[in-house]
């Protein structure tokens, strides 16, 4: 019985202290409230007129004031009503105005303190627990406003971005093509010895497979052996796919001759460089902060730069570095213009290309800056000032072979599969439906959003992919819009470049399908000869292809036989190597190109003298 006694007591004794609420005011104005019987439907949802029952309370900024909870009345809800206006908190409260009053319901159930701030520009009533979570909130948006202005310190803070259906190419790219045509005149005419006159002076570009990091150090062997046969400062573009844009990214930004970045370049590919987690939650953050998608794709970027900018002493910086900064080291006098490819996949295959001076879809109509890519766009015009994305990020998207669905997968691999097989398991997917899914999909927001006469006008996202997944060659750049390279060296580093080459084939029905003028394809050659040579001498619209692929070459190996080491030592899936393999792997495909210096010599001065009408 005492027991009993002394709970009810206690039970008691909080009923009472419940019934004395707070009330506070936190914002910078004088606030007029009071508290009040509210009618209720059956439900005991408020809907006015109210009846006030304190006398009318005046809370100056950033103080408070004790009240007294009223009994709970039938059919009618106990709420502080309150304003700035004086006059809002009158004895009686029509519905209509009711409806119009910020309110706080004051019954038991919401706890006994109450409070009153702005959020934004609304004056808003919050309770006990309402508080606590506006509380957690606004400290959240304050870390991330401090992540915006964090972020906001970049040269284009200020700039708004403009995009347009235009499929040319920018006026930077321009003026470097035309200093780079000075020195590739010189080369050729000291090389080919003969006069070129400037109107034929041709574009020679290089295209670069994919293939992860044997793409990348093929890559390394094709500059390095055409710098052996002194033709590495006759290309104007080098264009790469994949893992040969890891190794024309950090060629690129390094800056150095082929002597000096040799060892840069092995040391990116021989040594693990790891990463701390704050580089990862850094740029998760700051994509969150700009309302970007987030995906597996940014802790790849991450991993990629770290690995190519490794020579930077501050992991910080190697996660700064940006596609429109490549523009400043990229100089004429010292290297070909570079660019990136990736696919847009929204409803069909997009080639999409990549530059320090513009990101651009010639079939979606689209042209964006690299330093607005991945804002948000309406119109053509950028309506926010997210900073760059990373040059890691984005060599994670250009290589990114998880961005590919089940189904491309599938058939990346067709070539290792028995048909019966591969046919029973395009069947599964097809039926089951998880033909489309893709385990790292790369949205990023459409520049051409709402702007008229584009493909995409109601698409707020595009979804890219690594371009391989269309054919593992990017010529579709240098054959496009102004560029038309009349020399194209192509390098195949696909997994079955040694086998049928695939990816030239798809290349091939797709490039003659849109009306580009090529030569014949002898493809009984391919796997065979170290260098295939490809010229349309009826035709000098057709560019001069020099196929290029890691051909067996006993003159420099008699053991090395990259048909049986590419699945066992040089994977695709593989990423880190001896410093041997690459050695050898590389160094095969500079001696196939310097053994074939004077095939390669001849047949373009064969094309040059074909474009002049001159007989050979």
């Amino acid at each position: 019985m005492k027991k009993c006694f002394i709970l009810t007591t206690l039970l008691l004794s909080t009923l009472s202290i419940c019934e004395a609420i707070v009330l506070k005011n936190h914002t910078e104005k004088t606030v007029f409230a009071g508290i009040y019987y509210v009618e209720a439907n059956i439900f005991g949802k408020s809907k006015g007129p109210a009846q006030r029952i304190s006398s009318a309370i005046t809370l100056a900024p950033h103080t408070k004031t004790l009240l007294d909870r009223p009994d709970y009345a039938f059919c009618c809800n106990r709420e502080i009503i309150f304003s700035v206006n004086k006059q809002d908190v009158s004895v009686t409260i029509e519905k209509e105005k009711y409806k119009t009053l910020p309110t706080i319901d004051a019954g038991w159930a919401h706890g006994n303190k109450f409070h009153i701030a702005y959020d934004d520009t609304l004056l808003q009533g919050y309770d006990y627990i309402d508080w606590k979570i506006y509380h957690v909130t606004s400290l959240f948006d304050t870390f991330i406003d401090s992540i915006i202005a964090q972020h906001s310190q970049h040269s284009y803070a200020q700039t708004a971005a403009t995009s347009f259906p235009d499929s040319s190419i920018p006026i930077a790219e321009k003026t470097f093509v035309t200093e780079r045509k000075k020195i590739v005149k010189a080369k050729l005419e000291d090389l080919l010895q003969m006069p070129i006159e400037n109107e034929y002076i041709p574009c020679i570009g290089v295209c670069m497979s994919g293939g992860g990091m044997r793409a990348a150090m093929a890559a390394l062997g094709l500059f390095e052996g055409l710098n052996q046969i002194n033709m590495l400062d006759t290309l104007t573009y080098a264009c790469g796919l994949s893992g040969s844009t890891w190794f024309l990214s950090q060629y690129v930004y390094a800056g150095l001759p082929l002597g000096s970045y040799h060892g840069l370049f092995l040391d990116a590919l021989c040594v693990p460089h790891f990463f701390s987690i704050s580089s990862v939650t850094d740029m998760l953050w700051k994509k969150y902060a700009f309302g970007q998608q987030m995906s597996i794709v940014d802790l790849y970027g991450v991993y990629l730069a770290n690995t190519f900018f490794h020579h930077l002493p501050n992991e910080n910086d190697r996660q700064k570095i940006t596609l429109s900064e490549l523009g400043a080291h990229a100089l004429p006098e010292k290297m070909p213009y570079p660019l990136f490819t990736a696919g847009e996949t929204n409803e069909a295959f997009h080639w999409t290309t990549f530059s320090p001076h513009m990101c651009s879809c010639e079939t979606l109509k689209m042209n964006c800056p690299p330093w607005a890519f991945g804002r948000t766009f309406v119109n053509g015009t950028s309506t926010n000032f997210a900073p760059e994305q990373s040059l890691g990020f984005m060599m994670g998207i250009w290589g990114s072979a998880l961005s590919g669905s089940l189904e491309e997968m599938l058939a990346t691999q067709a070539h290792l599969l028995d048909e019966w097989l591969y046919n029973s398991l395009q069947g599964v997917l097809s039926v089951t439906g998880l033909d489309d899914i893709r385990f790292a999909t790369i949205k990023m927001h459409n520049p051409m959003y709402q702007v008229d006469h584009t493909p995409y006008k109601k698409k707020k996202d595009l979804i890219f992919v690594d371009a391989g997944y269309e054919y593992n060659l990017p010529i579709m750049p240098l054959v496009q819009n102004e560029r038309k390279a009349d020399v194209i060296f192509i390098l195949d580093a696909s997994a079955n470049a040694l086998e049928i080459p695939v990816e030239m084939q798809k290349a091939e029905n797709h490039l003659r399908s849109i009306g580009i003028a090529l030569p014949k394809f002898e493809y009984e050659l391919f796997g065979k000869q170290q260098i295939v040579i490809m010229h349309d001498t009826q035709n000098p619209q057709a560019p001069l292809l020099i196929y290029v692929a890691a051909v067996q070459n006993d003159t420099y190996s008699t053991t090395f036989d990259p048909k049986t080491a590419i699945p066992e030592t040089y994977p695709t899936t593989r990423f880190l190597y001896e410093r041997e393999d690459v050695e050898q792997f590389a160094g095969l495909l500079k001696h196939n190109i310097a053994e074939n210096k004077e095939r390669i010599y001849a047949a373009i001065k064969e094309h040059i003298m074909l474009k002049t009408e001159l007989v050979v």
